[in-house]
């Protein structure tokens, strides 16, 4: 894993690691809770639950800022916390019979984030997850994912493999690498119509050169959310 390449190098060098955990908070490796793992890191709770806000740096014991609470978890934003915690399946059955197939990589709008302070809500909320069965359920959705699809995906390139040393990770998603955009359009709408969320990723702005390799992976990499699983 790149990650102890990383803590070597760091160590031998004398220099300061910095982990980006933005995708797998409360994930476990090597016994360390992921965050942890280099002199400083940051965790993105609000990627595993249906929340707008919420960030968290690993190492900072004398933090200074001068933030105020810029963000607010609104009605709408409970409306659809409540929604996507509880009623996540028919969402998806009333999504796909009203949406349109989609026909292309959709491209992401950056817009400008302000420092903010957490609001009390999306503290709560993430305080009180009993982030062990979430993990455990997150990680039961992955190892499905991997155990179902690659007899289905020979042919693609599987960027996240699935062992024992992995096995408390807390994934976001598992990302598959298909072998044209064409492919992976059509295994989007597959999976929109068996109610498994899936979804190009990263989506990158409209300015990034069209001739890099990270544009042309950006066209087929196709990531399954661990929030459901095919069955």
């Amino acid at each position: 894993m790149h990650l102890d390449k990383a803590k070597k190098i760091a160590e031998e060098y004398s220099i300061k690691l910095i982990e980006d955990n933005s995708h797998g908070y409360k994930g476990i490796y090597q016994n360390i809770e992921m965050g942890n793992h280099g002199d400083y890191g940051f965790s993105s709770p609000r990627k595993h639950l249906p929340v707008p806000f919420g960030g968290f740096l690993h190492g900072f014991t004398n933090f200074e800022g001068n933030c105020e609470i810029k963000y607010k978890f609104s009605f709408y934003d409970f409306f659809r916390f409540m929604i996507n915690k509880n009623f996540i399946k028919q969402k998806l059955l009333i999504l796909n019979f009203f949406k349109t197939k989609q026909t292309k990589v959709l491209v992401e709008k950056y817009l400008p984030i302000h420092d903010s302070l957490l609001d009390k809500i999306s503290l709560n909320i993430i305080r009180n997850t009993n982030w062990d069965e979430l993990r455990k359920f997150k990680m039961n959705n992955f190892k499905n994912y991997i155990d179902n699809f690659k007899p289905l995906f020979n042919d693609s390139e599987f960027i996240i493999k699935y062992n024992f040393a992995f096995s408390q990770i807390n994934p976001w998603c598992l990302p598959v690498l298909f072998k044209s955009e064409k492919e992976a359009l059509e295994i989007i709408n597959w999976a929109r119509s068996v109610s498994v969320i899936a979804f190009n990723w990263p989506t990158l702005p409209n300015n990034i050169n069209k001739n890099t390799v990270a544009y042309e992976y950006s066209r087929r990499m196709v990531c399954f959310s661990t929030y459901t699983s095919f069955k």
